[in-house]
This record gives structure tokens, sequence and C-alpha cells, in this order.
């Protein structure tokens, strides 16, 4: 009986606490499964801070998101105006009319 080895002591799995806090660190650092959903560190930065982008190396990201919009028609027309744009466009023209001659508001 004393030949016998713990069945908990295989090859695959550390048995003392660091060597499954460095077997998990390894796994961290290089993902088996392929690419990781997460997102780096430095992606996130690159997010967050669009000049990064070019510092980091992660220019790809950006110049696909900018792909990905659909390409104006034509640029000599301007953009068809919102609906909710005449509300807008008579508070300003209120706002323009409640100015004194002189520059200052109208109370």
């Amino acid at each position: 009986m004393s030949s016998e080895t713990p069945l908990n002591n295989s090859p695959e799995q550390p048995t003392t606490f660091k060597e499954r806090l460095d077997q998990v660190a390894r796994e961290a650092r290089q993902p088996t499964n392929g690419e990781s959903n997460t997102p780096s560190l430095i992606e996130k930065v690159a997010d967050y801070v669009p000049g990064a982008s070019k510092l980091l190396g992660t220019e790809k990201n950006n110049q696909e998101q900018h792909e990905k919009k659909p390409p104006s028609k034509d640029p000599a027309i301007p953009p068809l105006r919102p609906d909710h744009d005449d509300h807008i466009a008579e508070f300003v023209r209120e706002q323009h009319r409640s100015k004194k001659p002189d520059g200052s508001l109208g109370a």
C-alpha cells in the first residue's frame, strides 16, 4: 500500500499553490483556444485614446471601424434634416430675435 501514488498528484496538475498560480499565469499569457474575446489592455487604451492607436500598433481596428461606415451618396448634396430639426431651428431663431439692437439679451 505504501507504493501507491496519490490520485491528485498527476503530472498535469501542479500540487502547490504557487505552481497552480504559475500555470494559470502561463495560460493567461498564451491562450490555447485561439483568439480571445476579451480585449487586451492595449486595445482598450486605443479605444479611449484615438491617438494612441498609432503608437500602440492597433490601427487596424480603427481602420476597420471607419470602413464599416456606409459611404455618403454625393458629398455635394447636404444630408437630410431630421424631423425634429424644425423645432430646434425655431428655437434658435427665437433666441436671435430676443437680442436688443445693442447685442444684449432682452428680458
